[in-house]
């Protein structure tokens, strides 16, 4: 009577943009007798050894199949195979707010209003620049999720000139298959007419 075995897929991690091969080797045996052993299978993500870079991140589960165990000894088990989980990772995005000023004399409103072509610039102040993207992936092809990027000025109760590092501070993404890093700009106010 043939003995009982189980053989599993190892789960899977991968990260949304990079494609990754399956070893065909990643899977754990459990009841081999005797110094039998299994080698490799058939292991695949939707019939295929390759996960696209193009799959969303999430986790799937059960989604890493496994057949046709073969090593020594196979034929003396009944042979129960157990699918393995994929994890896919978000990639990393930084979005950076861009650098805006105005004069004293100005509202913040009515000093960003000539940026951006004389549209307002997404997010608002001088918009952002992105750094990050895969798979052909833009601001305007929806990756960026359905809540849009605001960039809120942090001391906007300050109108006095200076120079302020680091208080355009962006926010409000977020993305299916991006791990937002937000990295803050600057504003200048300057002396009416000096800007």
């Amino acid at each position: 009577t043939p003995a009982s075995l189980t053989v599993k897929a190892n789960d899977q991690t991968s990260t949304y943009g990079v494609t990754q091969v399956i070893p065909q080797t990643a899977l754990l045996a459990s009841g081999l007798k005797n110094g039998d052993y299994i080698s490799n299978a058939t292991i695949l993500y939707a019939g295929n050894q390759i996960v696209s870079g193009a799959v969303n991140a999430g986790t799937y589960s059960n989604a890493i199949t496994i057949s046709n165990a073969a090593g020594v000894g196979v034929t003396n088990y009944t042979i129960s195979y157990v699918s393995g989980n994929l994890t896919v990772n978000k990639a990393n995005l930084v979005v950076t707010a861009l650098a805006d000023g105005k004069f004293v004399s100005q509202t913040d409103l009515a000093a960003s209003s000539t940026n951006c072509s004389g549209s307002s610039c997404a997010g608002g102040y001088a918009g952002a620049m992105y750094s990050g993207f895969v798979n052909g992936d833009s601001v305007g092809s929806g990756a960026l999720g359905s809540s849009p990027l605001v960039i809120t000025r942090i001391n906007a109760s300050t109108n006095s000139s200076g120079f302020y590092p680091n208080v355009l501070m962006p926010s409000g993404l977020n993305p299916q298959n991006y791990n937002v890093q937000y990295v803050a700009g600057s504003y200048t106010i300057a002396p009416a007419e000096q800007l």
